[in-house]
């Protein structure tokens, strides 16, 4: 397009890693797609061996897309600060309202959307600072910090939490975690919590 009016954070349609089968494996890709009666409608294709359609209510489609504008804020912050984010997502408790306000602050955002994606992305490229919701899907907390420790991976990770009891959190301080943040999280201690970390690691 010669213009872009908005994005997901995300892809809308995603290989899954088990699906192994054919001449082009872990690959799923579509040729358009229509709006009918207020829903997308997408065909794609996964690999060479299967086929088949997707839907999605376009409001709620909507609702997900982050401004264009919004994507040219990594750039910047390749010059001010200069620092790198995972921020892995509850969907279940969507945070991106989070996620958008880092990087409007001019650091560069990575979205994963449960544990395992995070690992992917964590293996494939380097983070100065993970902030993750501390109850993830497919991963626990303590999984993601062993998961760090294994690989002798320094970067510092900070849980969002809205669980009553101190345990977990005492036991992820213990085990690799520096810091907790409360949900709902007041979004002007998030950032001077987070700038004080990134400073000093």
């Amino acid at each position: 397009p010669t213009q872009v009016i908005g994005y997901l954070s995300e892809p809308l349609l995603m290989p899954n890693d088990a699906e192994r089968e054919g001449y082009v494996p872990n690959v799923v890709y579509s040729c358009g797609a229509i709006i009918h009666n207020n829903e997308l409608i997408i065909p794609y294709a996964m690999a060479d061996y299967s086929s088949g359609f997707a839907s999605v209510d376009v409001n709620e489609l909507f609702e997900k897309m982050l401004p264009a504008k919004m994507k040219e804020a990594p750039k910047a912050a390749t010059i001010k600060p200069g620092y790198r984010i995972l921020f892995v997502r509850d969907e279940r408790n969507d945070q991106t309202n989070l996620a958008q306000l880092l990087i409007q602050e001019g650091y560069y955002v990575e979205v994963a959307s449960d544990g395992v994606m995070a690992l992917m992305e964590i293996n494939k490229k380097t983070f100065d600072l993970i902030v993750s919701d501390m109850e993830m899907p497919n991963l626990t907390q303590f999984q993601l910090l062993e998961f760090l420790s294994e690989r002798k991976l320094k970067t510092p990770v900070v849980f969002l939490s809205n669980s009553i009891s101190k345990i977990p959190e005492i036991n992820g301080l213990k085990t690799g975690a520096v810091e907790y943040i409360k949900k709902p999280v007041d979004f002007d201690n998030f950032l001077l919590r987070l700038k004080f970390l990134l400073q000093n690691k």
